[in-house]
């Protein structure tokens, strides 16, 4: 049977990005494809927004001086990966789907972007210059290990991720949100 593109949720879903990226205006904005719990999460201004995926009940998740960018949905929904220079430069946080008890999960002397959560919920696979050029790394959230997994003289980049794809690490690996937290 073939499926078309422009039925039901599929359809309702781009509405709703292609609303949140035009909220933005002429800024360059990410957005996430929702979470379990139906929910857009996209970066306005330098702070991270929600919307539902008929794209109104907008809430400010972040609103502060820092700026956090690219945010990216946990498996189950119940939390948001995001970098921030709330510290100075560039870190991953995890925080709840409302925005509170944000958590900072990577600690680095050069800049991490662009979290995306494995499909687990176990790993994190991000960006990050670290190295001198942006190379793409994953952390393991509960021991804290990071891997690199790409090493190039041109900078890779994680924003092509999307929550059902991830590297070819294998289906035990991969990224975890949830699990680096009591609960969601």
């Amino acid at each position: 049977m073939r499926t078309n593109w422009l039925d039901g949720r599929r359809f309702g879903v781009a509405c709703a990005i292609a609303l949140a990226v035009a909220l933005v205006g002429t800024r360059d904005a990410a957005a996430s494809w929702p979470g379990a719990n139906g929910k857009i999460a996209f970066e306005r201004t330098g702070d991270i927004w929600v919307i539902d995926a008929g794209g109104s009940d907008g809430v400010n998740l972040t609103a502060s001086a820092a700026t956090e960018l690219t945010p990216s949905w946990s498996p189950r929904g119940g939390r948001i990966a995001c970098a921030s220079n709330v510290d100075g430069d560039f870190e991953l946080f995890v925080m709840r789907a409302d925005g509170s008890d944000p958590v900072c999960v990577t600690k680095s002397d050069s800049g991490d972007y662009e979290p995306n959560s494995s499909p687990n919920g176990r790993w994190l696979v991000f960006s990050s210059d670290r190295d001198g050029v942006s190379e793409i790394y994953r952390k393991k959230l509960v021991t804290g290990e990071v891997v690199r997994l790409t090493k190039n003289a041109v900078p890779d980049s994680t924003s092509g991720l999307r929550p059902a794809a991830t590297l070819p690490i294998g289906a035990t690996h991969g990224c975890c949100l949830e699990a680096s937290t009591a609960s969601s």
